[in-house]
């Protein structure tokens, strides 16, 4: 939905359900690659909401891939699914979705 002000450019209004809130801080993702064996790589949270996290990682992974997450420390936070993946310089951002939403889970 686009929101016009007089005089300025359009802009797109927010349609987000969730609220995200800005976090920083490192993880572990876990995924199987194409090939079918486990692929770990480093990631950073750049954002977490009610429904998902938006990643940051050098490598990209596959839309719809299947993603356990582990923070830095060890502790699990959850299953997570690809929504989109893109390349933003030397690395990808990663949009992820729970498997089950934060509001199922307690």
């Amino acid at each position: 939905m686009w929101v016009s002000r007089t005089n300025q450019w359009p802009i797109e209004a927010n349609r987000r359900r969730w609220s995200r809130i800005p976090i920083r801080c490192w993880l572990w993702l876990t995924y199987l690659n194409p090939s079918g064996s486990d692929r770990v790589v480093r990631g950073r949270a750049l954002n977490v909401s009610s429904s998902g996290a938006l990643v940051q990682a050098l490598q990209p992974i596959r839309i719809g891939s299947r993603v356990r997450i582990v923070r830095g420390d060890g502790l699990l936070v959850g299953t997570m699914y690809v929504r989109h993946c893109s390349r933003r310089g030397l690395g990808s951002k990663i949009g992820l979705e729970f498997a089950t939403p934060f509001a199922e889970r307690f």
